[in-house]
């Protein structure tokens, strides 16, 4: 009975989440990301038409959909936020997992004893 419920809440947070970045992607013109996140948005809502269906007298389990979609709107927000906030993230996340140290030159200007460093 708790399971049903816990369920569908986490199925609410996906969805909301996956729609929500549906609609950025669109807003981006990225089409090949939109089409899989539709199509998976697609088969999750199909899934969620059958437990209501199923449960149509159950109607927290209405309510807990609806609350698992709203927090699914804040988690998008957030993470987009995080995302905009970090300039070119995905490079960021691959040089994590790079041991290469960066090297920094030197420009020595005539006539100046010290090196001035670029980065």
């Amino acid at each position: 009975m708790i399971f049903d419920y816990i369920k569908i809440f986490l199925i609410g947070v996906l969805e909301d989440f996956l729609l929500s970045f549906n609609t950025k992607a669109i807003q981006r013109n990225n089409l090949v990301f939109s089409f899989v996140i539709a199509f998976f948005s697609a088969i999750i809502w199909y899934y969620v038409i059958i437990m209501v269906v199923e449960n149509i007298n159950k109607f927290w389990l209405v309510i807990t959909y609806a609350c698992g979609g709203g927090i699914g709107d804040m988690i998008t927000i957030s993470f987009d936020k995080y995302l905009q906030s970090v300039k070119n993230w995905p490079m960021k996340i691959l040089s994590i997992f790079s041991h290469k140290k960066k090297k920094r030159r030197t420009l020595r200007r005539k006539g100046k004893r010290n090196a001035k460093r670029l980065p």
